[in-house]
């Protein structure tokens, strides 16, 4: 058997948030990049590129 690590109360604040909802962009149907690049961006699809900047700022 498991031990859970939480108390009561906190699990049930945890349990009051709505799940997660997922965010798909539209995407165009294009041809992809090589898969050098694929690995570096970490999609093959140019339009789905959307890399990490420290601060949150694009």
């Amino acid at each position: 058997m498991q031990k859970i690590c939480i108390k009561d109360e906190d699990l049930a604040v945890l349990n009051s948030f709505p799940l997660g909802k997922a965010y798909v962009p539209y995407q165009r149907f294009t041809s992809p990049v090589s898969p050098e690049k694929a690995l570096e961006m970490g999609t093959i699809w140019q339009e789905l590129y959307q890399p990490y900047h420290k601060g949150g700022k694009f």
